[in-house]
């Protein structure tokens, strides 16, 4: 009887083990299909910038939408002519490119895969100035997903910014960048 009870609760944790193995599986195949993330901070009055994912390559692209920065006009003097004095420039966004560990890429992927179909779909409202967030997912089966996001953000919204923020936070090593990633990080 020893051995038979023995020999239950062997076959009980071999099953348990088993069961937690496919099911990991089922998670890594799950956050595995991601191939390419695209993602636009779009502020209002500030650099619009767009990050770049390769899951599969592992590397982080991080630029400028567009070209150049145009300064705004020296303000009207007292009599209406154009002031003469000196602006301070902005410095415009450095431009990188990273490569990334798996643990680095895994909150993103989390994030992403938790995404739901509320979470693509453009929120209603008349208040677009402010920031916004235009983001697409390439997967591997080439499913490919498109959001956008402005107003207030979902949970998951709120974590996928998050999770994209960190990570450039991290991994940017240019002082220029480090005021637009605490702007974008307020909102």
């Amino acid at each position: 009887m020893k051995k038979f009870l023995i020999l239950i609760l062997l076959i009980i944790l071999s099953c348990n083990e088993n069961k937690k193995i496919v099911e990991s599986s089922i998670e890594t195949d799950k956050v595995k299909n991601l191939e390419l993330l695209t993602f636009m901070f779009q502020p209002s009055l500030k650099e619009n910038t767009e990050v770049v994912l390769n899951f599969d390559k592992k590397y982080l692209t991080f630029k400028n939408i567009y070209p150049n920065i145009q300064e705004p006009p020296a303000p009207p003097s007292a009599n209406g002519q154009s002031s003469k004095r000196e602006y301070v420039l902005r410095k415009p966004i450095h431009p990188f490119v990273t490569n990334l560990t798996n643990e680095e890429l895994l909150p993103i992927k989390l994030a992403l895969n938790d995404l739901s179909t509320v979470d693509y779909q453009i929120t209603e409202g008349t208040e677009i100035d402010g920031t916004s967030y235009g983001f697409s997912i390439l997967f591997s089966d080439r499913n490919f997903k498109v959001g956008f996001i402005a107003n207030e953000k979902t949970e998951k919204q709120r974590k996928l910014v998050d999770v994209i923020l960190n990570l450039l936070k991290k991994k940017n090593i240019f002082p220029e960048n480090e005021i637009i990633l605490e702007y974008y990080s307020r909102y």
